[in-house]
């Protein structure tokens, strides 16, 4: 199934990326022979709109063939790649990684406006943490909040969200039945320290994991553990990271029936390096779907930062600030694919965005044998008025194809590495 997926998605950005510069092409009139999805011998083929179109054997990539584009058979004639001004060229290769991005932020619209993203559900104050913002503003375990700044309350993620602009804001909360107002003042000094209440009830149960094993079930309530009442998530995930590889016997209510199971939490080791448990459950949540403006708000801000990331993971690789070690290819593609969609499809769709803009600030970097590369020659060709010599752009393409042969040979070794326990 994995399989199968990683190489419908890659088909998918693939495509994308190779339309872009097809559909460039076609409307600058120049002819294309062949577009093709795989590399290799042909599954099948069809014309199309005057274009062979390919579906090759081998998935990982794929090219749009132009007229023309080979300088040792140019006539230059009005119908041919190379027989275009320079802006049209630049034209034609951009838009193949600039659609990968488009592709991108169309992704993250619809993951944020038609699928919807989980949320904490509920709308009740855990617990306050001394020292911080909630606990100066005076907000108090129970507390069920109503609105901010007179916007009634939606989700924790939109309350947080708000909560963490600069300024003062006005909360209502609901206490004991009477309705509070709260002025909060953001600072940066200090932390929000508000923990929301969450049922003790299991959302999803991690296929494999602990309580999987042991037979826990999606919408089962913990009322115990090793025989002391549980009253909300936030307790219970406490006791189980408090025993990592100790056993413990965990009761839960199904179906009106009370039900012990033992398990025992992995040994896990946390961001300050500590030991602690976990059995494989997440927490309930509730669906959010966002308004239109809102989601392509989101998307656009999504987009433009997972760009601007990616630039600067492959800038620090560079400086060696990064270790090739932590690149994922091909192999680990399809891990966090396969991972992804077992979560759903919001995670799954958000995921497919972050290669699909993966690719195109890979494409866009002036490397030999990438399409910034090609922008990079033409911009020099428009500045001198003549081409960099066909014998200098073969010896810098040769070169740049066997790096990048490497590189993904590194990558995949290390890939596999970690899949089989490396590190």
């Amino acid at each position: 199934m994995v399989v199968i997926l990683t190489i419908v998605v890659l088909g998918v950005i693939i495509f994308a990326h190779e339309f872009g510069h097809y559909i460039a092409a076609k409307s600058v009139g120049i002819y294309v022979e062949t577009f093709s999805i795989g590399f290799g011998p042909k599954i099948f083929s069809f014309r199309f709109w005057d274009t062979e179109w390919v579906l090759a054997a081998i998935p990982f990539g794929g090219y749009v063939k132009m007229k023309g584009d080979n300088p040792e058979e140019a006539t230059f004639s009005g119908d041919e790649f190379l027989g275009k001004p320079v802006p049209a060229r630049i034209l034609v290769v951009l838009s193949g990684p600039m659609m990968n991005l488009i592709l991108g932020f169309v992704l993250f619209f619809a993951a944020y406006n038609m699928v919807g993203f989980t949320s904490i559900p509920g709308d009740r104050v855990y617990r306050v943490e001394p020292h911080s913002i909630a606990q100066t503003a005076g907000f108090e375990p129970g507390d069920e909040i109503i609105s901010i700044d007179g916007v009634p309350f939606r989700y924790w993620d939109n309350f947080f969200k708000i909560l963490l602009k600069p300024g003062k804001h006005l909360v209502e909360v609901k206490r004991d039945g009477k309705i509070v107002k709260l002025q909060v003042s953001y600072q940066d000094s200090l932390k929000i320290g508000l923990i929301p209440y969450i049922p003790p009830i299991i959302g999803h149960v991690r296929k494999g994991g602990p309580a999987d094993k042991a037979g826990l079930q999606p919408g089962d309530t913990i009322v115990a553990i090793n025989g002391k009442p549980i009253d909300s998530w936030n307790a219970m995930v406490e006791i189980i990271k408090s025993h990592p590889g100790i056993p413990l016997e965990i009761t839960v209510s199904r179906h009106g029936k009370l039900i012990t199971f033992k398990v025992t939490p992995e040994v896990k080791t946390d961001q300050t390096g500590k030991k602690v448990g976990m059995i494989g459950i997440m927490s309930p949540v509730i669906k959010v779907k966002l308004p239109p403006g809102e989601a392509l708000d989101i998307a656009t801000k999504r987009t433009i930062s997972s760009a601007i990331l990616i630039f600067d993971v492959l800038g620090k690789l560079v400086v060696r600030k990064v270790s090739i070690k932590q690149i994922g290819g091909p192999v680990m593609i399809g891990k966090v694919l396969g991972e992804s969609y077992s979560y759903g499809l919001y995670t799954l769709l958000v995921v497919i965005a972050l290669i699909s803009i993966n690719l195109f600030v890979i494409n866009v970097i002036p490397f030999p044998a990438l399409d910034g590369w090609y922008v990079l020659m033409f911009l020099i060709e428009g500045i001198r008025g003549k081409p960099v010599s066909i014998k200098t752009q073969a010896a810098l393409q040769r070169i740049g194809f066997a790096f990048l042969i490497a590189f993904m040979l590194i990558v995949t070794f290390f890939d596999i590495s970690r899949l089989f326990g490396g590190k």
